[in-house]
């Protein structure tokens, strides 16, 4: 997805940016807001604001397998 191309040249900002205006054009996009939770998930002053994602994204879609995933990798990671 867009993070694996920004992300690997090193611009997270960038990445960042595509997924948050995606998320303003759609608040219900779940890719976007599970793709900006994993981002934050690898930045230790955002891991709250990964949480907060993981759970939005799984109220919107509770049976998405990739949001399931990532979030329990996520809670396992951070000890949750």
């Amino acid at each position: 997805m867009i993070k694996c191309a920004a992300g690997k040249r090193g611009k997270k900002e960038v990445a960042e940016g595509l997924f948050l205006k995606a998320v303003h054009l759609d608040p219900e996009f779940v890719p976007a807001i599970s793709s900006l939770a994993s981002l934050y998930a690898g930045e230790e002053g955002r891991l709250a604001d990964a949480e907060r994602l993981y759970v939005w994204a799984t109220h919107l879609d509770p049976d998405d397998a990739d949001v399931l995933n990532n979030y329990g990798f996520f809670l396992e990671t951070h000890g949750a």
